[in-house]
């Protein structure tokens, strides 16, 4: 099987990568070339806003991942398109699948790490979910959906013992721009705390952040916009139980995760959250005992082995595309996008 991936961030890109070759799929990977999509316009519009993952790949490619210049996609026999993002929908109906499918069937998967409320749910027929909410709103309407929890690399984020540093880190990019006031709150709540140092981290590479959270006992982890939550896990992975509001995490998938007094400091009011924060960094036991039983609650609920085997059982399931004219299908994402 081959898969391609039009628009997808570099840590999900490698990790289905891996995941993919595990039941012996490919991957390709368009190359992203600003100055190239504005010369080849007719093939712009599927990857126009894509994140370029070459660096990451770079330093990590998997070995059945494959770049290809834009101008390949026509020659190549795909046989899947894993589609994120609502951005992306609509140019890959409309760019994508017309000039792939002349070669052979073309199916098409959505994976939700996160609520995607712009999607036209009712032209997905296979549906990767990591996320709660689309997963309890669209999960039973899809014909092959499959709740699904992406590869993590326990390797590179693994327990090495606990931390008694008191120091805290927030892996949030582009943080102050996007949550200006969870932000200003994450600070405001370290400043309350005598002594406790604070970074944060949203502009380093996938293999530094690791180093990054065994150099911290926690991570404090304010940020509405979450699902599946990879800083979330890879802090957990590291044994640094994750400091964050309830509103955040209740009704999302890091619920299963994120357990409070188990691998998880979870508050609703300033007050709650120092007082939690503060009897974390000042008893010896109640911290190491957060640190083990972090590293050990993520290990127990995603496990690799188990999630390859969803993959794997999801791709033999899957559904053609709904059966609309494409005109049908554009006037239709059209409408739903005013």
């Amino acid at each position: 099987m081959n898969v391609l991936i039009p628009n997808l961030h570099g840590i999900l890109t490698v990790s289905f990568c891996r995941a993919f070759g595990e039941i012996g799929a490919d991957v390709f990977v368009p190359a992203v070339d600003d100055a190239r999509q504005a010369r080849q316009s007719r093939y712009r519009s599927p990857l126009a806003g894509a994140y370029d993952f070459r660096k990451d790949l770079d330093r990590e490619r998997p070995k059945n991942c494959r770049i290809v210049d834009l101008e390949a996609l026509p020659e190549l026999d795909i046989d899947l398109v894993l589609v994120t993002g609502h951005g992306v929908q609509r140019s890959v109906l409309k760019y994508l699948l017309p000039l792939l499918g002349r070669r052979r069937r073309v199916d098409l998967a959505y994976f939700c790490g996160n609520e995607l409320p712009r999607y036209r749910w009712d032209l997905v027929r296979n549906l990767l979910c990591a996320d709660e909410l689309s997963w309890r709103r669209h999960g039973s309407a899809t014909p092959n959906a499959t709740r699904y929890y992406p590869w993590i690399d326990y390797q590179r984020f693994s327990w090495q013992g606990p931390s008694d540093a008191r120091k805290i880190v927030s892996c949030i990019g582009n943080y102050d721009a996007r949550y200006p006031e969870d932000a200003a709150f994450a600070r405001r709540l370290v400043a309350s705390v005598p002594g406790l140092q604070y970074e944060l981290i949203d502009a380093i590479g996938h293999d530094r952040i690791a180093e990054h959270f065994r150099q911290a006992s926690a991570t404090l982890h304010i940020k509405p916009e979450e699902g599946y939550g990879y800083a979330v896990i890879e802090s957990l992975a590291c044994g640094r139980p994750v400091i964050a509001p309830r509103k955040y995490i209740r009704g999302r998938a890091m619920q299963h995760w994120c357990l409070d007094g188990d691998s998880a400091l979870l508050y609703d009011t300033f007050d709650e959250a120092r007082q939690a924060l503060m009897r974390f960094l000042d008893d010896p036991e109640f911290r190491t005992r957060l640190q083990t039983s972090a590293a050990a609650t993520v290990r127990r609920i995603i496990d690799n082995d188990e999630q390859n085997a969803v993959l794997k059982r999801f791709v033999e399931r899957l559904q053609p595309q709904a059966d609309k004219t494409l005109l049908s299908r554009l006037l239709d994402v059209r409408h739903r996008h005013r």
